[in-house]
């Protein structure tokens, strides 16, 4: 068996380290800007999670139809969407505050990957936080994993 000088091992060291670091660094998919239509399937999963339901409580004045605040990722580019056979209602903050609204959704962040999608979703009448997980399955999305929890 060949023995290996210090300087051999450190080498190989510092290749075997370097090839991890570009093995980690390089599967990480980069950001993307989703189509229109995933972004409605997106927002519209969203709305259908299992853990929002027990929070919609439709049977309150006020929370049909359901409420998302417009933003980069729910607005004019998610027409369309439905809760509880009802259009949802896509409003800017300065309309919820008009119309005095609390009952409302709202996207707080997102991370659009290629074959992957993560949002950020609070309903703040419901001290509610919701973080869904999506996966791409042919031409479509679906829900992988979601969390919530109250506040």
């Amino acid at each position: 068996m060949r023995a290996f000088g210090e300087n051999q091992v450190n080498r190989r060291l510092a290749i075997v380290a370097f090839a991890m670091m570009l093995l980690v660094t390089g599967c990480r998919e980069k950001q993307v800007v989703p189509s229109d239509a995933d972004l409605k399937q997106f927002c519209q999963l969203a709305l259908d999670v299992d853990q929002l339901q027990k929070y919609y409580h439709p049977e309150v004045e006020g929370r049909v139809p359901v409420v998302i605040l417009e933003n980069q990722y729910c607005g004019r580019r998610t027409p369309s969407l439905k809760k509880f056979g009802k259009p949802v209602l896509v409003l800017s903050k300065k309309e919820i505050e008009k119309r005095n609204i609390e009952a409302y959704i709202t996207v707080e962040r997102a991370d659009f990957r290629k074959s992957t999608a993560k949002l950020w979703i609070e309903y703040p009448v419901e001290g509610l936080i919701v973080i869904i997980e999506y996966q791409k399955v042919g031409s479509g999305w679906i829900v992988s994993n979601h969390w919530a929890a109250e506040r």
